[in-house]
């Protein structure tokens, strides 16, 4: 299951429904940027602040192992594990 997209949760409060507004913007999606939040982090793969703020997950589509996650919720960006 994919993180939730941060711009369109917080602007849900104006509508009825996050999904509602997901389906609205079908077309012209958020970016992955947009998507992982202000407080968002750099994705080791792509060099994007597409790190999601909560999950970690990189909005981009990146796939980063679980070490790369908590390497980054730790505060610990750039330490490789072998």
């Amino acid at each position: 299951m994919m993180s939730s997209c941060e711009k369109c949760w917080q602007e849900s409060r104006f509508v009825d429904s996050y999904h509602e507004l997901l389906e609205s913007r079908k077309d012209s999606p958020c970016t992955p940027e947009e998507q992982a939040g202000p407080n968002a982090s750099e994705c080791p793969k792509c060099k994007r602040m597409t790190l999601h703020q909560h999950t970690r997950e990189c909005m981009n589509g990146c796939r980063i192992g679980e070490n790369e996650r908590s390497d980054r919720q730790a505060g610990k960006e750039g330490v490789k594990h072998g």
